[in-house]
């Protein structure tokens, strides 16, 4: 059931969706005032995207010491988009 606390799944779906495109800021700019504003109402999807932020930020932080091949954020985006999103 939809709420004002919890949208639709399929919202849901599409943020989690663009999720590392958002936090990418690889996003056109109504895209991200949509994301954003979805966050703001869900709280499931809001902690999500907390969690992939702050994993972010320690991959970032690591970096310099990971030997990674270049083409790793490719396969990786490209698995991604073959298992498509999960959302419970």
């Amino acid at each position: 059931m939809t709420t004002p606390s919890h949208p639709a799944a399929a919202e849901c779906q599409e943020a989690v969706r663009r999720l590392w495109d958002y936090l990418d800021a690889e996003v056109d700019p109504a895209q991200h005032a949509g994301i954003t504003a979805h966050l703001q109402r869900c709280a499931d999807c809001a902690a999500h995207f907390a969690f992939a932020r702050q994993m972010l930020a320690v991959v970032r932080h690591r970096w310099p010491q990971v030997a990674v091949p270049q083409d790793l954020t490719a396969r990786i985006r490209a698995r991604l988009a073959e298992e498509g999103p999960r959302v419970a």
